[in-house]
């Protein structure tokens, strides 16, 4: 299986999702856009940001595993997320891009 990549904003909001995230999913980019990706998680999973109290612009890279809802049957399966940041000339997060794959 191919990897799902996806770009957020500083908030986490998708800009952009892959082919292989659309299908495996089973969301159009229109469904997946904004917040409304977080429906394809479980709901156990409430926060993959780092929880010490740091600012944002200060977070490292995301390192985490979530599980994902395949939209052909519903089952939530185990992928491994890494993230990294791209920022502007002042250290300011300005989009988040990612890659999850299955361990």
């Amino acid at each position: 299986m191919p990897a799902l990549a996806f770009v957020a904003d500083p908030d986490g909001n998708r800009l952009f999702l892959n082919r292989g995230w659309l299908e495996y999913t089973g969301m159009s980019s229109e469904q997946a856009s904004g917040s409304d990706w977080k429906k394809t998680i479980t709901p156990t999973t409430s926060s993959v940001s780092p929880n010490d109290g740091s600012r944002r612009d200060d977070w490292p890279p995301l390192d985490y595993e979530a599980r994902l809802r395949r939209g052909s049957d519903g089952v939530y399966r185990w992928f491994q997320t890494r993230a990294s940041t791209l920022r502007d000339n002042r250290g300011k997060i300005v989009k988040w891009c990612a890659v999850a794959k299955r361990p």
